[in-house]
């Protein structure tokens, strides 16, 4: 889980999901390494604004691994965009991981992300498609 390389660097370690088990999850293995509290907020799919207000401040740094891949549309992906730019502090920094699938062996989909029918519309776009700008990021591409 990614939350456990980050978390011990943080001084709040804030979980935010659509499922609870995700968050729970992610709660035992941040204090499985380190003393950082997690604060885990669940959010609907519907309404994921609603993470905004509860994260109730200010943000150092915003993570999002094997979410993007998995989201119904672009312009739900825009309001995710939005969503992790409004709450960063200034000269905050978002890793946004993306995966597509150009039809090679090294980019197919790997079965580590959660399962989700949404994922079966190929929805996930390439990384220059995205308009991190209009959000108020500055994309750089990582052939990580």
């Amino acid at each position: 889980m990614n939350a456990v390389q980050f978390a011990p660097r943080a001084g709040e370690f804030v979980g935010v999901d659509v499922t609870s088990a995700s968050l729970r999850e992610c709660e035992r293995q941040v204090a499985a390494v380190c003393d950082t509290p997690f604060r885990g907020i669940h959010i609907g799919v519907d309404t994921p604004e609603q993470a905004i207000q509860a994260v109730g401040g200010p943000c150092d740094v915003f993570l999002s691994f094997c979410v993007f891949e998995l989201i119904p549309t672009p312009e739900y992906g825009d309001r995710l965009l939005r969503i992790a730019f409004e709450p960063l502090s200034p000269g905050g920094v978002a890793f946004i991981q993306t995966k597509y699938d150009e039809g090679r062996f090294g980019t197919r989909p790997l079965r580590r992300c959660r399962p989700s029918p949404l994922a079966a519309q190929g929805c996930a776009r390439r990384p220059e498609a995205v308009p991190a700008v209009v959000s108020g990021f500055r994309p750089v591409r990582s052939g990580l």
